[in-house]
């Protein structure tokens, strides 16, 4: 997932990451500011959950972000 992509739908985003894991505070989700790959490392902290698992979830998540970030991409590729 490119960073620009994440750039526009990033309010959205981070409400999602919000729902979802609501042990994490608005300052670590602000610090992941539309670069995920700090996500599972901040969910196997806030949660203590195995490395694996909070790998897990952060895909599955990632996944559940495709159809927020389709049309930005179609907008970004004309």
């Amino acid at each position: 997932m490119r960073k620009d992509q994440m750039d526009g739908a990033w309010p959205e985003i981070a409400q999602l990451i919000h729902m979802k894991w609501g042990k994490l505070t608005k300052k670590e989700v602000d610090s992941l500011k539309g670069d995920l790959d700090g996500l599972a490392k901040k969910v196997q902290q806030a949660y203590g959950c195995a490395r694996g698992q909070a790998e897990i979830e952060y895909h599955e998540f990632q996944l559940s972000l495709r159809p927020i970030l389709m049309p930005i991409r179609n907008r970004t590729t004309r």
